[in-house]
Parts: structure tokens; C-alpha cells; sequence
């Protein structure tokens, strides 16, 4: 009887006899979403980013926000896998798809314009996806260390950089994402 009241009242549903939460129906959608596709080291399955993601957010800063959390796996789905906003509104909701769009780039920029318009953006993004873009850079960073896309030292350092002007020019927002982010930083710049 507990388990139908939480289903009807905090998003959770029932599969096959199984309560699976909104996280869960989440993760499931971008693993099926992102199937196919590879990180840049060509080996990883792609689902596994967002996954950090997530678990940065919450296993290394302490943020349970639920829509955070959704948003955080769902981060690239627009960009990555031609889910619409309107696909993730009707599935999570209005919160979690407009988080989702702020943290998407403009794929019909060329490549230097979409690394000057997420500069651009920083400044302008709400708390949760500020959070999601700290711990979306960190994982990136830790990634190109522990399985390196075929890049040269210079590209790296390249990422490596931008990604802090993009961090930095977002203003304080969590001091221990802030924290995490420039200890991978400066840990993977001694690296490279």
C-alpha cells in the first residue's frame, strides 16, 4: 500500500511489479538514446559520461536534487541523440527539459563559436545547470586522462583551459564543485 501512495505521489511507477524511480526511467532513456555511441577515447560506451555526471553531483558534492540528478543524465540528449525539449518535458517534466536546453550548444555555430557562446552563456545559467556544466568538465577532464581520446598534448591542454574559462566564468555557484573541478584541473594540467 506504501509503495502505490509514493508511486502516485513522487513520480515513481511500478514495472512489472518493481517501483522504478524518475533517476532510473532517466538513466534508462539516455542509455537507450546514447546506444551506439563512444566517448572520444572510441572505446567507452557514451552513456557512461552522463553517468559521472550524476555521480559527481551527487556522490562527490552532495546535491540530491532530484531534477538535477535527471538533468545531469539527460544533459546531452538534446545535443547528442535528437531528442526534442518537448520530448523531455512530456517524459520529465518542464524543469528538467529547460535544464537540459541551457546546457545545450548551438550545433549550427562552427566549433570556435560554440566554445565562445558556452563562455558567453556561463555567467547566464541557472544554479542547477551551472552544477551540471562544473561536474560535466570534470568529467571530461578526468576522461582525458584516464582514457585519452587520440589527441595531441596541445589539444588537451586546449580543452584543459577552456574548460576553466567556461567554470571560471560562471561565478561561484558550489564551492565543493568548484573545489572537485580545480583539483582535476590541476592534477591532469601536471599530467599532460
Amino acid at each position: 500500500m506504501i509503495l502505490i501512495f509514493k508511486s502516485l505521489v513522487s513520480g515513481y511507477t511500478r514495472k512489472d511489479g518493481v517501483v522504478v524511480s524518475p533517476y532510473h526511467r532517466a538513466d534508462r532513456f539516455a542509455e537507450k538514446k546514447h546506444r551506439g555511441q563512444l566517448r572520444k577515447d572510441g572505446k567507452t560506451p557514451y552513456i557512461a559520461h552522463p553517468r559521472a555526471v550524476a555521480g559527481i553531483l551527487r556522490d562527490e558534492a552532495g546535491i540530491r536534487d532530484p531534477e538535477t540528478l535527471i538533468a545531469a543524465v539527460l544533459h546531452d540528449t538534446i545535443e547528442d541523440t535528437g531528442v526534442t525539449h518537448a520530448d523531455l518535458t512530456a517524459r520529465f517534466g518542464k524543469t528538467v527539459a529547460d535544464v537540459v536546453a541551457e546546457l545545450t550548444n548551438d550545433e549550427t555555430l562552427p566549433k570556435a563559436k560554440q566554445k565562445q557562446a558556452q563562455i558567453d552563456k556561463a555567467p547566464r545559467y541557472s544554479d542547477r545547470a551551472a552544477w551540471i556544466k562544473i561536474a560535466d568538465k570534470t568529467s571530461n577532464l578526468r576522461d582525458i586522462i584516464a582514457a585519452p581520446p587520440p589527441w595531441s598534448a596541445d589539444r588537451k591542454r586546449e580543452y584543459y583551459d577552456h574548460a576553466r574559462t567556461v567554470v571560471h566564468a560562471m561565478g561561484p555557484r558550489h564551492l565543493k564543485l568548484e573545489r572537485l573541478f580545480e583539483t582535476t584541473y590541476l592534477t591532469g594540467i601536471n599530467q599532460l
